[in-house]
C-alpha cells in the first residue's frame, strides 16, 4: 500500500570528505552505493595502509504538509547509501561484506559554514559494530 505524503526538501549540509585509512593489515574493497553501481562505478580496492575517501552530503526534509516531522537523507552519490533511521552506510568487503554506519541525527552536521568540503578521518583497525560520529562530526559546535 502506498500512502501519498508530502515530503519537503530542506537545508543542504556542507560536503564532507570522509577518509577511511586501512589499518586492518590486509586489503579490502569498497562497494558502490546503488546510485554508484547504476552509474557504473566499480568496487574500489584499498591496500593495507591505503586510504579511501568518499564524499558525504546530507539534506534535511520534512514529512507532511505543515508537519514538524523531520529527517535527514544522504544526497545520492557513488559510495554512501541511506540507512534508516538517519544513518549513512558504506560497505567494505574483507571476506564478508562489512557495512559501516555513520549517525546523521546530530544537528552539527549542518552547523559548519561555507561550501568547502570538511575532512573527516576514520582509521579502520576493525570494522565498527555501532555507527560512527554519534555526536556529529568532530570539531562541530
Amino acid at each position: 500500500m502506498h500512502l501519498p505524503v508530502d515530503v519537503t526538501p530542506g537545508e543542504l549540509s556542507p560536503p564532507y570528505e570522509v577518509s577511511f585509512v586501512n589499518q586492518t593489515g590486509v586489503p579490502f574493497e569498497v562497494r558502490p552505493s546503488r546510485a554508484g553501481a547504476d552509474a557504473g562505478t566499480p568496487n574500489a580496492i584499498v591496500p593495507a595502509g591505503g586510504t579511501f575517501t568518499a564524499r558525504l552530503q546530507l539534506r534535511r526534509f520534512t514529512v507532511g504538509a505543515g508537519s514538524a516531522v523531520q529527517g535527514v537523507r544522504v544526497v545520492d552519490g557513488p559510495w554512501f547509501e541511506q540507512s534508516p533511521p538517519d544513518q549513512a552506510e558504506i560497505v567494505f568487503v574483507q571476506g564478508d561484506p562489512q557495512p559501516v554506519l555513520i549517525a546523521l541525527g546530530d544537528a552539527s552536521w549542518f552547523a559548519a559554514e561555507g561550501v568547502a568540503p570538511r575532512a573527516l578521518l576514520v582509521p579502520l583497525r576493525t570494522f565498527p559494530v555501532g555507527p560512527l560520529f554519534p555526536r556529529g562530526p568532530p570539531g562541530g559546535p
